[in-house]
């Protein structure tokens, strides 16, 4: 085997396509689903509720869409980790492709992703509560 890392291109509709598999487990459909959506900074954000219609099912009979319920969907996202698909910072709301493994994308590379932008300003403006002591 060669020492090289030879690397090639991917059409995220090819993986748009694969996501909906109804054949394919549902951590390997969540890791699609990122493949064919990331952005050249890697992160894939959805809104609530569109990864279950993704990995949902359609009532043959009623043509009714069944939603994934969200413990399956934190599942596969935490199954497509574990299985080094998907990044550790992934969740519901934004999926990370892991960086050594993408390249290109919408985007720049150094774009911010609204979702993990949001989480990081929410921890670093928690209200801090000051004591006078002796007051």
């Amino acid at each position: 085997m060669s020492r090289s890392n030879p690397w090639g291109r991917h059409f995220q509709s090819i993986w748009h396509e694969r996501s909906a598999d109804p054949r394919l487990p549902y951590w390997l459909r969540v890791s699609a689903l990122a493949y064919g959506s990331h952005r050249a900074n890697g992160h894939a954000s959805f809104k609530p509720g569109q990864i279950g219609l993704v990995l949902g099912s359609v009532d043959t009979g009623t043509g009714e869409v069944r939603r994934l319920d969200k413990g399956s969907v934190q599942r596969a996202i935490r199954t497509a980790i574990d299985y080094g698909w998907l990044a550790e910072r992934s969740g519901a709301r934004c999926r990370v492709v892991p960086g050594h493994a993408i390249a290109g994308g919408l985007g720049r590379a150094d774009d911010t992703c609204p979702q993990h932008h949001r989480e990081r300003q929410g921890r670093h403006s928690v209200p801090t509560l000051t004591l006078k002591v002796g007051a």
